[in-house]
């Protein structure tokens, strides 16, 4: 399976990275974000977010995209919510729990 990987800047200063794999065109893509945890750059996780989102739908044309979190993580968990996120399922990885979430796309009136 083919796995993307971007590192984003804006004027020479890393913001993070972001991830897909698992894409199936049409469908779905499996995503991921990682902030420079150097940066202090407020806002960094929402621009990541956004960028991902925007990219996946022109990329792909994604109706889903998913996403897991060791659950742990309620940082994450709850920036992930106020994107507009849901948790849809859980599992354990070894000794961790990890939380599954997902975004479905929104459609405009004339379903584009």
């Amino acid at each position: 399976t083919d796995v993307y990987y971007f590192l984003v800047k804006s004027e020479n200063i890393i913001l993070g990275c972001i991830n897909f794999s698992d894409i199936v065109v049409g469908e779905c893509v499996r995503f991921g974000i990682f902030a420079n945890p150097f940066g202090k750059i407020t806002g960094t996780g929402r621009v990541l977010e956004a960028a991902g989102m925007h990219y996946a739908q022109k990329m792909w044309d994604t109706r889903k995209i998913i996403l897991e979190v060791f659950s742990n993580n309620l940082r994450a968990i709850n920036f992930y919510k106020k994107c507009g996120f849901k948790i849809v399922g859980s599992y354990r990885n070894q000794n961790l729990e990890v939380t599954q979430m997902e975004k479905l796309r929104e459609f405009s009136a004339d379903g584009s």
